[in-house]
């Protein structure tokens, strides 16, 4: 069985099988963004990153919840609302209290009230 190509960039050690994966990556390294956005000077190192932005100005919503019928712009909006609204699903803790949240970001976000002295929220 032959092995298959690797595709890495320059001075980066993450390799790739498909060398759009490799060209896209290293955009990360260079910082370019090329992908202009038409209505605002927003700029994306991705053609998928700029349809997804373009979404906040057209409005278009394409994930339907299944359960109540809300719309979402981003899957992943409909994934949070799933676990938070239908399901209870509270999937991300935080270690030094053991509060529960519904998403990453809350959970980022509660964490901070750990290391600014402010107390919990």
């Amino acid at each position: 069985m032959a092995s298959e190509q690797k595709f890495r960039g320059n001075n980066c050690k993450h390799e790739f099988t498909l060398e759009r994966l490799s060209d896209c990556h290293v955009l990360i390294h260079t910082g370019e963004r090329a992908f202009q956005c038409a209505s605002c000077p927003k700029a994306f190192r991705t053609k998928s990153d700029l349809r997804l932005h373009t979404r906040s100005h057209t409005g278009v919503k394409p994930y339907e919840c299944r359960v109540c019928g809300k719309h979402f712009s981003v899957s992943s909006n409909l994934g949070h609302h799933m676990r938070a609204v239908h399901d209870g699903e509270r999937p991300f803790s935080c270690d030094a209290c053991s509060k529960t949240f519904t998403s990453k970001g809350s959970l980022q976000k509660h964490m901070e009230t750990h290391s600014s002295g402010k107390g919990f929220s």
